[in-house]
């Protein structure tokens, strides 16, 4: 080969580079929305949590639900910026909800291994992780960890 043909494929590599990368992000978006959806829907009838929905919240979420599930249908080669506009409309109907019934059940059913549960944790979750969180985890650890805590051990419950 000339140098001129692998030039010329090399920069055919790094054109499809840039398209496959494109794809695969807009890919991940269409994963995570749709997982958002379904665990929007999931929480919507939850045994645990229905009685914590309003009617109109319920009727809301539910048009809401059925709604991005068809613009899903119709939408199968969206742009990751097209998946990311839509998911976020359904996470601004949702994200309130559930923190009104998170706080009015007093994490009663919920994540971060309360009774019951929404597995996968709350819809949408923290993306970059909880706002103003932990870099580095808690201060001093988790108790027992070795750095000295003072929570009992196995062996001293014994």
């Amino acid at each position: 080969m000339s140098k001129e043909e692998i030039d010329n494929l090399v920069k055919e590599a790094e054109k499809y580079k840039a398209e496959d990368e494109k794809a695969k992000e807009s890919i991940e978006a269409k994963n995570q929305f749709e997982s958002y959806v379904y665990s929007v829907k999931s929480s919507i009838g939850d045994e645990k949590l229905k009685d914590q929905f309003t009617a109109e919240e319920k009727t809301s979420v539910t048009a809401a639900v059925e709604a991005a599930e068809a613009w899903l249908r119709e939408h199968d080669k969206a742009s990751k910026e097209e998946y990311d506009a839509e998911k976020k409309k359904i996470e601004d109907l949702f994200n309130p909800i559930m923190t009104r019934v998170y706080a009015a059940t007093g994490g009663q059913g919920m994540p971060g291994g309360m009774s019951g549960g929404m597995t996968g944790g709350m819809p949408g979750g923290f993306p970059g992780g909880m706002p103003g969180g932990f870099p580095g985890g808690m201060p001093g650890g988790a108790p027992g960890s070795g750095n000295g805590g003072s929570a009992p051990t196995v062996d001293e419950v014994d």
